[in-house]
Parts: structure tokens; C-alpha cells; sequence
């Protein structure tokens, strides 16, 4: 996907295009949560494809340490384009859910 295509999938409020204003917001809190899930999934595997063995074990480590800002931290710094990945990762599902909607 390229990078016009992501930026502008980015900035689409998911929630408004797919008519969810209106559920409840517990309903909208949980639905959002999911999604994140979702995404977070997506993106650890495209990590730890990225990542070598050493890394990965080193990631491991933190993650076994409940600490976000470390991890994050650890992956700015071992993965480059680390934010892109997110970016690609949001944009991808985004796209996805449009489409599967607007069926």
C-alpha cells in the first residue's frame, strides 16, 4: 500500500463511516478494544518477522516485564520503521472493514 493510500486511510474516523455513533458507548469501548487487538496482533507478527533470534529472545524479556514504554522503546530502536508498520498495519485494517461495510 502506498504511502498516500495509508495516510489518507489513517485519518478516516472508523466509527463515523460505519455508522457506530450511535451504540452505547460501552459497546463503542469494547468494539474499539477489539480492534485494537486486532491490529497490536498484526503488527507483532510483521515484528517478529523482522527481528532476529537474539532480538526476538531480548523482546521477550521485555515483554515479560509488563513494561509498554520499554518495549516500544526497544522497537523504535531495533526496527527503523517501526511506525510505518503501525501506520501500514491500521490503514490495511481500515481498509479492510470499509469495504467489508460497504458491501
Amino acid at each position: 500500500m502506498d504511502i498516500n493510500k495509508i495516510n489518507s486511510l489513517i485519518s478516516v474516523d472508523l466509527v463515523a463511516e460505519l455508522g457506530l455513533q450511535s451504540l452505547p458507548l460501552e459497546q463503542r469501548t469494547a468494539m474499539l478494544a477489539q480492534i485494537s487487538d486486532i491490529i497490536m496482533k498484526g503488527v507483532w507478527l510483521k515484528v517478529m518477522d523482522l527481528l532476529t533470534e537474539a532480538q526476538a529472545n531480548e523482546l521477550e524479556k521485555i515483554y515479560d516485564t509488563s513494561n509498554p514504554e520499554e518495549m516500544y522503546a526497544f522497537l523504535q530502536k531495533e526496527i527503523p520503521r517501526f511506525e510505518d508498520i503501525i501506520k501500514a498495519e491500521v490503514a490495511s485494517y481500515k481498509e479492510m472493514m470499509l469495504s467489508s461495510f460497504k458491501k
